[in-house]
């Protein structure tokens, strides 16, 4: 979903008709190519979709791999991680 925050959009609905998508409008959906296209040009902006539920962010796991991009040993990450296994 999107919502224009500058300008007007023609919406074409299933039936053909258009509509005046404009900043009051409130969001709406077009195909993802489009939606992309809008907020690329600096026109729109994403919205979150009103009928689904926000996603609940889970907290990151930690891998060894990702350890060792910090700078953390191996051996130490996988301690680690088999504690938080437990």
């Amino acid at each position: 979903m999107i919502r224009m925050i500058k300008g007007t959009y023609g919406l074409v609905t299933e039936n053909g008709e258009i509509h005046a998508m404009t900043p009051e409008s409130g969001p709406f959906s077009a195909s993802k190519a489009e939606e992309a296209k809008l907020v690329g040009q600096g026109v729109a902006k994403y919205e979150a979709d009103p009928e689904k539920p926000a996603k609940e962010s889970k907290p990151e796991k930690k891998s060894a791999k990702a350890a060792d991009e910090r700078g953390v040993g191996k051996k130490t990450a996988a301690k680690s991680e088999k504690k938080a296994k437990k």
